[in-house]
């Protein structure tokens, strides 16, 4: 093997060594990178659900919030219909107070009705029907502010009755609405935390994305090297083989001349040898088998001329 023919052969397996650590480093990178397209895709998708999650919670919280007003508005009114309830319940009520103290209308009339029938039935001193009338009197005078009271009184209770009623919706619809107010902010804390986590993924995406750029740029760069490096490789392998063509091109040449110089030493030998031996049978020696077999390889003639 000639020395350049060793040369190139050093170098095809320094540049087989470095085509196989090539090729590694591209498909190293490459899988670095599918990884990445891969977790991008994934936390994409995942950024898209928190999305959906927290669309579906604004609805949830947009409902609430509708309940909200709906109570608030019903609380309102039922506060409104008891205050002016207790308007009218504390106007009746001033009204007792500037009433004097009276007795029971039923006793008053019971007890008028009483003396009024004694009056006309039973015989009695002229000083017992003075006191008599005068009680009457006094009686009948009572029973005025004692019916005005009665009346009052039958105003209060059902107005006391629909404040009741009143006061109890309002306590209903407070209940509502601190139910529907207390969802509201739960569905809105918890669709917070879903956008911030889905901004925070984003933030993560972009830097992959970022990633995945630099790789993709440096899988560009590992291929180049390698095509690089596999025309390299390719041309010098060529190389080589044309160079073992050549010795072995040059080493059938030179064996052929040497058998060639070979076979011509060989057959002036054996014509020398033949020479002789005719010479010889001229002279009137006789020929043995081989020599006969000399002459006639050496195409000489054996008649004695």
């Amino acid at each position: 093997m000639s020395s350049v023919a060793f040369e190139n052969v050093i170098r095809v397996s320094e540049l087989k060594e470095k085509l196989h650590k090539a090729k590694a480093d591209v498909e190293a990178v490459h899988e670095q990178t599918q990884a990445l397209r891969l977790k991008s895709r994934e936390s994409i998708a995942q950024v898209k659900a928190f999305y959906a999650e927290a669309g579906e919670l604004k609805k949830q919280r947009d409902t609430e919030n509708g309940k909200v007003q709906e109570f608030k508005k019903k609380r309102l009114e039922a506060e409104q219909k008891a205050g002016k309830i207790l308007t009218q319940l504390q106007a009746l009520r001033g009204q007792l107070d500037g009433l004097p103290k009276a007795e029971s209308p039923g006793r008053l009339k019971a007890e008028l009705e009483r003396l009024e029938w004694e009056q006309m039935t039973e015989a009695v001193s002229a000083k017992a029907e003075k006191e008599l009338s005068r009680r009457i009197k006094e009686l009948r005078g009572q029973m005025g502010p004692a019916e005005k009271l009665i009346g009052i009184f039958g105003q209060i209770r059902p107005l006391e009755e629909q404040l009741r009623a009143a006061s109890a919706e309002v306590r209903i619809y407070r209940t509502e609405l601190a139910k529907h107010a207390k969802a509201s902010d739960a569905r809105h804390e918890a669709m917070l935390k879903l956008y911030k986590k889905a901004q925070s993924l984003s933030k993560k995406i972009g830097e992959n994305l970022k990633e995945l750029d630099a790789k993709r740029a440096l899988l560009d760069e590992e291929r180049k090297e390698f095509i690089l490096i596999q025309g390299q490789y390719r041309q010098t392998e060529e190389s080589q083989r044309n160079a073992f063509r050549s010795e072995e091109r040059t080493e059938r040449d030179r064996m052929h001349v040497e058998k060639q110089a070979e076979r011509n030493a060989t057959k002036k030998k054996a014509a020398l040898i033949a020479e002789k031996a005719l010479e010889r049978f001229r002279s009137g020696g006789k020929l043995t088998w081989e020599d006969l077999q000399a002459i006639q390889e050496a195409g000489l003639d054996t008649s004695n001329k």
